[in-house]
């Protein structure tokens, strides 16, 4: 679902970049990628592609102020094994929030600016994203701009090991993950209750109340 998300934004906003580059559709270079994912390269450490905007995931995290307080829900399905929309037992969703940095490095740093500022631009022009073909645990996805210190963008670095370039970091909201096995219910029938007129009181069927003399 993760996957789902990213290659949806890489593939929207290569579409922009592709228009707002200006060269002619036949030619080789409106074919070439201007959104790439890094590639691991040996030691475990990421290598951003020259000459292209790299996607990296560097955090998720659970809207925990967003999701349900019931433990379950109960929702109702027609499945093969469920045909009269029985209702079924299943975890409430969990929304997400996907910490997605946008490298721009190319040979030129000018150019590195320029495509980085198109990429603001589109998110600022296009902030949500939202589509019937979504896969079924994505409601939509919404773009927000984070803002780095620069202690926080130094420790960031640090970890993808790699020299600074221009980036910006945005906040990916909702993924959502549905709970795809959901159990029956038990049926819960009403208890057959038995008026006692002598006591005026509910004595449930089939049980020995004992009392004293």
């Amino acid at each position: 679902m993760i996957d789902f998300a990213l290659d949806l934004l890489k593939t929207s906003l290569n579409g922009h970049l592709r228009t707002m580059a200006r060269v002619s559709p036949d030619s080789t270079e409106f074919e070439q990628e201007r959104v790439s994912f890094p590639k691991q390269s040996k030691g475990d450490s990421l290598e951003f592609p020259l000459n292209t905007i790299s996607m990296v995931l560097v955090n998720v995290e659970q809207e925990r102020t967003m999701r349900r307080g019931d433990p379950f829900a109960r929702v109702s399905r027609n499945t093969e094994t469920s045909k009269n929309g029985e209702s079924h037992q299943i975890q409430p969703d969990i929304p997400l929030s996907l910490f997605v940095l946008f490298v721009a490095r190319f040979e030129e740093y000018r150019t590195s600016l320029e495509q980085l500022s198109r990429t603001i631009q589109y998110f600022q022009s296009t902030p949500v994203f939202g589509s019937p073909s979504f896969d079924e645990g994505i409601g939509q996805l919404v773009m927000e701009l984070h803002t780095l210190s620069l202690a926080e963008q130094h420790e960031i670095w640090s970890l993808l090991r790699q020299p600074y370039h221009p980036s910006a970091l945005y906040r990916v909201r909702m993924v959502v993950f549905q709970d795809a096995s959901a159990s029956p219910s038990p049926q819960t029938n009403m208890m057959d209750l038995k008026f006692n007129h002598k006591e005026s009181e509910v004595v449930p069927e089939n049980v020995i109340v004992e009392r004293m003399p």
